[in-house]
């Protein structure tokens, strides 16, 4: 796996904290889901797939799927955010 770009190491030890013991299959897509629109598809990558010992290809086809989901589990999504936050994740997006 590639070394991480420095600027996404506080985000990479603030997931680490959000989820210690990583995350479920319903956790991960709503992880794609919400941060797809704050990262770069690059950066996306790089960060989850070191988060989630994982391709970068595979990530970025997962969180395109993610988002295009009609029926997106909204609940989890919401509880994820929050679990972020809590982390002191910056949405920056005026909702919370």
């Amino acid at each position: 796996m590639m070394a991480l770009d420095p600027h996404l190491q506080p985000y990479l030890g603030m997931l680490k904290e959000s989820f210690p013991r990583g995350v479920t299959r319903a956790e991960r897509a709503a992880l794609l889901s919400l941060l797809f629109s704050q990262f770069s598809e690059r950066n996306l990558a790089d960060l989850l797939a070191e988060f989630l010992d994982d391709e970068r290809v595979v990530v970025i086809a997962d969180a395109i799927k993610a988002v295009s989901k009609s029926d997106r589990d909204l609940v989890t999504i919401r509880r994820v955010r929050t679990v972020l936050a809590d982390h002191g994740w910056d949405f920056d997006d005026g909702d919370g």
